[in-house]
């Protein structure tokens, strides 16, 4: 079964095995590289 990425400028269809489930969101596993890269940075600069 395909499913759509969460992220609105993406949207790519991909299917199982090919993304990660964040938050009850579907991510691509581009996307969800990038959302994790993004969580990273955040915490090392408050921690």
């Amino acid at each position: 079964m395909k499913k759509k990425c969460s992220v609105v400028n993406c949207r790519r269809e991909v299917s199982e095995g090919e993304y990660k489930i964040i938050d009850d969101n579907v991510f691509c596993i581009e996307c969800a590289t990038l959302f994790n890269k993004r969580i990273l940075k955040e915490l090392f600069k408050r921690g």
